[in-house]
């Protein structure tokens, strides 16, 4: 099964998010892990770091 992206991920750029998961959904995010952690339950989410949005020029 092929995975969607994941709506409005752009926006997050250079933070963590934490996602449901089902990874369709993103219900934390913050400047660091812990900041991120201290918001959701551990057991219930999927972290992830969003890498710096790089323009793309042919």
């Amino acid at each position: 099964m092929k995975q969607k992206p994941i709506k409005g991920l752009e926006k997050y750029a250079k933070q963590w998010v934490a996602l449901d998961k089902n990874k369709t959904k993103i219900v934390a995010h913050g400047k660091s892990l812990e900041e991120v952690s201290k918001k959701v339950d551990r057991e219930k989410v999927i972290f992830m770091a969003v890498p710096p949005l790089v323009p793309y020029c042919p």
